[in-house]
């Protein structure tokens, strides 16, 4: 191994020890710097300052990887979960794991019933969750038999790839999505990965119930934005939407906010109308204005 100076940069090459490394300030500290490193990749490192000495030693005797494994969990053109012969995935959302491997994402598709859905890789096992099959009505938990989910195409306004998704402990698998049927809606879903039992979390409905008592109409819409889940089942979830009135402020506004909800409704921790959007160790004048 060789090190290699460019300019006041080191660069270290494979194969060969750092030199120590001394320095001096005016504030009298001294730092001495020691790493050895070899084929079983152990390294100590020695700090001293003037008023005291950290010692830090990491050992890992583990030999590198000898090879790369890569596994498709879907690919382009492979059948589609849950769709008649012939129905292939066009493209996918990005994924999430869970702490036992299995995988979540958003992905569409053609050639089916409906254009896109949720699908869960668990083991050897690809399995739909959900899909915009018109034919899947009243499937939808909460709401009347006339609704399903979806749909799932994508407009200039609109990303299905990009919905919220999110794992949670006890196999819980959370996500946001619009619903179609008896009206354009939307909601945040629980599906759990070891029975596939889904309750709904939270839908519009329930979402505008505050907004309603407060201005005298509905919220016009409301865009499900980010999502987590606590190890006891709590979800919260980041939403901007629109509110539309004659009570509103300019009889329409823009909105934003932070929510949990237990699938009892939603509860407001922080928005820019309904809850105290001050501002913690800022002056009293400081005041939220947009949420992650």
């Amino acid at each position: 191994m060789a090190v290699a100076a460019l300019g006041t940069m080191l660069t270290l090459l494979p194969g060969c020890p750092v030199p120590p490394d001394n320095s001096n300030s005016n504030g009298n500290q001294n730092a001495n710097a020691n790493a050895n490193l070899n084929s079983n990749s152990s390294a100590n490192t020695n700090t001293n300052s003037g008023s005291g000495n950290t010692n830090t030693n990491v050992n890992d005797n583990s030999p590198p990887p000898s090879a790369l494994t890569l596994t498709a969990i879907a690919t382009v053109a492979d059948s589609v979960p849950g769709q008649a012969a012939g129905a292939t995935f066009t493209d996918f959302g990005v994924p999430v794991i869970d702490e036992t491997g299995r995988i979540a994402f958003w992905a569409q598709y053609t050639g089916g019933a409906g254009v896109g859905g949720l699908f869960v890789r668990d083991g050897d096992t690809l399995r739909n969750v959900v899909d915009d099959d018109p034919a899947a009505r009243g499937e939808v938990p909460g709401r009347n038999n006339a609704d399903f989910f979806g749909r799932y195409a994508a407009r200039s306004d609109f990303d299905p790839l990009a919905l919220p998704l999110a794992w949670g402990a006890g196999d819980r698998l959370i996500f946001g999505t619009p619903i179609a049927g008896s009206g354009d809606s939307r909601g945040y879903f629980r599906w759990r990965a070891s029975d596939q039992n889904m309750i709904r979390i939270v839908d519009l409905e329930q979402f505008t119930q505050p907004y309603s008592a407060r201005f005298g109409n509905a919220v016009l819409d409301w865009t499900q934005r980010s999502v987590s889940v606590s190890d006891a089942g709590l979800v919260a979830f980041g939403a901007t939407y629109t509110l539309l009135g004659t009570n509103v402020p300019g009889q329409i506004a823009f909105g934003t906010g932070v929510f949990t909800s237990d699938g009892r409704g939603a509860t407001v921790i922080s928005d820019r109308f309904l809850a105290d959007a001050s501002v913690p160790d800022q002056p009293t004048a400081a005041r939220y204005t947009a949420f992650g």
